[in-house]
Order: structure tokens, then C-alpha cells, then sequence
């Protein structure tokens, strides 16, 4: 499966294209009698959208998914041969638009996997992480993450950077020959994506022993309020983030890849 094609499935399943697509549905079945078909294409999308983008409804099934890989005190992981941190939270330069490396959603990776080295729980750290095809103009998103280690304080020759790699599966199997002979690996990236990277790492490199470290935790406990039941862009696009692992876990089973 290209890399297009799988951002294409991973778009189809957020939850407003999901409605979107419902009522456009609904539009034509009234245009040609099927009224009740309609509405029913009408109010499914609806309520859809409704309980992806709650809190109430949505927050306990991806919070769920999250605490299968809770974060762990640096204190109380063991010692590794390598901190592997995967790409997915900083965009690369583009000039002229963009001069320089910024920033995303899930930096907290790079802070984490910066963090680990500092510590001492391992030697060296391996970022992995390309630049999409159709993104061809912007650097290697592994050039942003060594910009941001070294401004947190991590030696140079401490970095060993994987700047091919465009998807989960990518990152396992480039890295693999960077990893050759390694016992024991820390892995860092986000809480909703250690799930498919721990099978993802297990099944390409199966004589490693991997440990995750999780980082960019989305769900926390809050008060009860009438806010829980107002949708919110926030929530809906948590929600996206956790279907559309679920849709790329069946897709990497389906392909046997984990």
C-alpha cells in the first residue's frame, strides 16, 4: 500500500469526512424519493460526529487506548543500548515559506527522547523520521528533531539520525540495520501511536527487547461538567488520531507486518 494511499484511508475515517460524506449521502438519496433512507443518512452522520467530538462519549474510549502504554518515570526505566524516538511531531524547513524547523503537536517526543539521554538510561539516541513525497520541498523531518536535541542539550555524536522513513512500518525496517546487534531499545513516541510502533519494532527486529516510553499524553481526568457534553474541536481531533490508528493497526495486520 503507498504512503498517498494510506493517508488517503486515514482522512476517509475522520469523523467529520465520515458526516460530511453521510450528508452528501443524505442529499442525494432525497434528491432521487428515498426520503427515509435520507434521514437516516442524516441523523447516523450526526450522531456520529456528535460523539467523536464530546468529551463524554469519546475521552473514556481513547483514554482507554492511551493507558494501555501510560508514561513512565525516567527514574524507573532501566538502562538501554538506545533511545529510538520516532518522527511525527516537528515539520522540517521549507524556505522560503518557512526558514526554519517548528514545532508540532508531538515535540514532546523529542523533549522526551532528549530527556532519556541526558539521564543516562542510554548512550546514544537514533530519531527517525523523512520528508512525505508530496512534501518533497521540506527537509527530513529527522533534521528538525537533531536541530531541536542539540538546542536541549544532547551531544551531536550522541544523534544518529534514519531520514528516509515516511510511515511506522518505514521506521522499523530502516532503522533495522542502524540497530543491528542492540539488546535492549527504549522507544519514545506518542501514547495513541505506542500500540502500532511496539508490534510495528517487535515484528521487524524480534531479538530486541523493547521498552516504550510514552509521551504526549491527549486525556487527563477533569470535573464533571456541562462542557463534557458539548462537542469540542479539541476532542474530535483526538478522535481522528486514535481511528486512525485503529484503521492503520488492521492494515498492518492485514499486510502482516505486525
Amino acid at each position: 500500500m503507498s504512503v498517498l494511499l494510506s493517508k488517503i484511508i486515514s482522512t476517509l475515517v475522520h469523523p467529520l469526512n465520515f458526516a460530511l460524506y453521510g450528508l452528501l449521502a443524505a442529499l442525494l438519496l432525497r434528491a432521487v424519493g428515498w426520503r427515509r433512507l435520507a434521514l437516516t443518512a442524516a441523523l447516523v452522520s450526526g450522531l456520529w460526529l456528535w460523539f467523536w467530538s464530546t468529551p463524554f462519549s469519546a475521552e473514556p474510549i481513547i483514554g482507554e487506548w492511551e493507558q494501555r502504554h501510560p508514561p513512565q518515570d525516567i527514574a524507573t526505566l532501566p538502562s538501554a543500548d538506545w533511545v529510538l524516538v520516532l518522527g511525527g511531531g516537528l515539520m522540517g524547513s521549507a524556505p522560503p515559506v518557512r526558514l526554519r524547523s517548528e514545532l508540532g503537536g508531538a515535540a514532546d517526543r523529542v523533549w522526551l527522547g532528549a530527556e532519556l539521554i541526558k539521564a543516562g538510561v542510554a548512550p546514544r539516541v537514533l530519531v527517525t523520521g523523512g520528508a512525505l513525497p508530496w512534501n518533497a520541498q521540506t527537509a527530513p523531518e529527522s533534521d528538525a528533531m537533531l536541530e531541536f536535541m542539540r538546542a536541549l542539550g544532547v551531544a551531536a555524536d550522541a544523534i544518529v539520525l534514519e531520514s528516509e522513513s515516511r510511515t511506522t512500518r518505514e521506521n522499523a525496517t530502516f532503522s533495522a540495520p542502524l540497530l543491528a546487534g542492540t539488546a535492549r531499545v527504549i522507544v519514545v513516541t506518542s501514547a495513541f501511536h505506542m500500540e502500532r510502533s511496539m508490534r510495528t519494532l517487535k515484528k521487524v527486529m524480534p531479538d530486541i527487547e523493547w521498552i516504550g516510553a510514552s509521551t504526549d499524553i491527549k486525556v487527563v481526568p477533569r470535573a464533571d461538567s456541562l462542557l463534557r457534553f458539548l462537542p469540542d474541536s479539541e476532542t474530535l481531533q483526538d478522535a481522528q488520531r486514535y481511528l486512525r490508528e485503529r484503521v492503520g493497526i488492521a492494515v498492518y495486520i492485514y499486510r502482516d507486518w505486525i
